[in-house]
């Protein structure tokens, strides 16, 4: 008797409040901390290709982001001039025979479920069929916080069990993406001169 190969669905699902993620990063800049191997790479902006810009229906919220290549890029706070974020995507792994990036190995669906609403559904499926992600996107009308709801449904019943999901954010404090982690007294004085020269944009990204 044949089955379908839906009856293997196993769901994840994982709430994600990112601008939560933001406040701690913020916070985390008053201290010393250096980061291992800094300073690293210069900082690259995502593509200029969007598939979606969203914010809340409500001004009282202060969030707002943009999508491409079926990941959230950009997600601007508290002013919508102010990026904090280069990108967040998942990397999907069996831990055995491969490692997916969301927005290089996947195929990617973008929708909008409510044509009246500023919601977001994005679908990046497995280009073999073995699983797919289901992330739907929206911001609180009435607090600061940006929220994804997340469904990892595995096709694949040999994957059960066996996937891993590993959320993959790419801060750009202040707009920078550089010297993320600095002293109080530092970006005091920052933030009394001008505004810094933006990174340069990260042409690679449909690749």
């Amino acid at each position: 008797m044949g089955c379908s190969p839906h009856s293997f669905f196993r769901v994840q699902k994982i709430k994600f409040s990112v601008c939560r993620v933001i406040q701690k990063l913020n916070f985390m800049q008053t201290s010393n901390h250096i980061a291992p191997g800094a300073p690293g790479i210069a900082p690259r902006w995502a593509s200029s290709a969007k598939h979606g810009v969203g914010t809340a229906y409500h001004s009282s919220s202060c969030v707002w982001f943009t999508l491409s290549h079926g990941i959230v890029n950009e997600i601007y706070f508290p002013y919508v001039d102010s990026p904090n974020t280069r990108d967040l995507q998942f990397l999907i792994t069996d831990g055995e025979s491969f490692c997916h990036e969301e927005r290089r190995d996947l195929d990617h669906k973008t929708e909008y479920p409510e044509q009246n609403a500023l919601f977001y559904r994005l679908t990046n499926s497995d280009r073999e069929g073995r699983y797919r992600l289901i992330k739907e996107i929206l911001v609180d009308p009435h607090s600061p916080v940006f929220l994804m709801h997340t469904r990892l449904e595995i096709l694949d019943p040999k994957l059960l069990g066996k996937l891993r999901l590993y959320a993959l954010l790419a801060p750009h404090m202040a707009g920078t993406g550089s010297r993320e982690v600095y002293p109080k007294e530092e970006r005091q004085a920052d933030d009394e001169s001008p505004r810094q020269n933006p990174a340069p944009a990260d042409d690679d990204r449909n690749g």
